[in-house]
């Protein structure tokens, strides 16, 4: 009962679970060393974030055993004490679902396009906030400018009305020169519903019901279901690994 009130020194039970569950769903495999006492008994388990360690199979005792090696010398890790190298029986070792039954695969790993295709209509998106005007509106003039005008008013048109915290702004203008709008094309159109359905597909990766984010229309008046369904379709299959 005490390593359920706290599994080390550093470290909640609440603690130590987020981190496990972190590097289960970041990593698919999760670490923890198991400290014992002088009697034998397990007297804490010290989470090791799996980033830190590179898995080998050695030849000892006459069978190939799992070692995890520790690939990093950080202050970090050497206050936690990771040892250089540990035995996959002195360690918790919690894995998501494995496709040779000795590491996990994480849902990321599975289905990286969709996290991919995601996080470009994100940056497309950051990417149209930051231009402000440009692209949404042009400038004309009544007569023929050369080049060097054209990159001097360039320069101070995107200067003084370009990105997210100059939009809305008004222009004003000189020197014959008119500002002219521009619609946006169906893609840019499209790109708010691309964005809803990347977070639609990345919560379905992880069991999560989607009216639980609140995007979109779908916000539940009463969330109690959606609760109890996150319960059993994205917690339920943790805590039967842990």
């Amino acid at each position: 009962m005490r390593l359920l009130r706290q599994p080390n020194r550093r470290m909640t039970w609440p603690a130590f679970a987020r981190q496990i569950v972190a590097d289960v769903l970041l990593r698919g495999n999760a670490l923890a060393m198991i400290q014992t006492d002088g009697r034998g008994a397990v007297s804490a388990l010290v989470p090791v974030p799996f980033g830190w360690l590179s898995p080998q199979v050695i030849d000892g005792a006459g069978r190939a055993r799992l070692v995890f090696d520790c690939a990093v010398n950080t202050p970090a890790a050497r206050l936690a004490g990771v040892p250089a190298r540990m035995l996959a029986d002195d360690c918790l070792h919690v894995r998501a679902r494995s496709d040779d039954g000795v590491l996990g695969r994480s849902v990321l790993s599975r289905a990286g396009g969709v996290v991919h295709r995601a996080l470009g209509a994100d940056e497309t998106a950051s990417a149209m906030s930051d231009a402000g005007w440009h692209g949404q509106a042009y400038l004309t003039a009544d007569g023929r400018i050369d080049a060097d005008t054209v990159d001097r008013l360039r320069g101070q048109f995107q200067q003084a009305f370009g990105g997210g915290r100059s939009a809305g702004q008004m222009p004003i203008l000189g020197n014959g020169l008119t500002i002219k709008s521009l619609s946006l094309n169906p893609e840019q159109l499209q790109l708010l519903a691309t964005r809803e359905f990347g977070v639609a597909e990345i919560c379905r990766l992880f069991g999560i019901p989607e009216p639980l984010m609140q995007t979109g229309a779908r916000v539940p008046a009463d969330p109690t279901p959606w609760l109890a369904l996150f319960a059993q379709t994205a917690l339920a299959p943790i805590v039967c690994e842990i």
